[in-house]
């Protein structure tokens, strides 16, 4: 799924050419080092080991640039992008198939933007979560 004409990058892939994309399990696509991508817990959910509880949460970024310097259309644009997101997450309740999936959804947690040689950028840091009985 191309969220919005957004380019999606499954962890590291970044070109030179900025555009608008979205990062999936990466927290920061800036750095060169090793960063935590996903993280997930298990609890036993009943007496005598028969099945666990896990939730998570994967690590995502949506970028957006807007070479006219217009902060507010790149703003929106990339709102707009993990917007679609939410709402395709939502669309499907099961992610795809998961089995023992009780929810999942999308939580942005941070917003930064800035002026630079390419134009307004826009950037929201934002985790896909869930929770499943496996």
């Amino acid at each position: 799924m191309e969220p919005l004409g957004f380019v999606v990058f499954d962890g590291v892939g970044l070109g030179e050419d900025p555009s608008d994309f979205v990062v999936v399990g990466i927290p920061d696509p800036t750095s060169s080092n090793l960063s935590t991508a996903a993280t997930v817990e298990q609890d036993w959910a009943t007496l005598g080991d028969l099945s666990r509880d896990e939730s998570g949460s994967l690590d995502c970024i949506a970028y957006a640039v807007d070479g006219d310097s217009d902060q507010k259309a790149a703003r929106d644009r990339v709102f707009a992008a993990v917007a679609a997101i939410g709402a395709a997450v939502l669309s499907d309740l099961t992610l795809g198939g998961v089995p023992g999936l009780l929810w999942s959804g999308v939580r942005i947690t941070h917003y930064d933007q800035s002026q630079s040689d390419f134009g307004a950028e826009a950037q929201i840091s934002f985790q896909l979560g869930f929770r499943a009985r496996i």
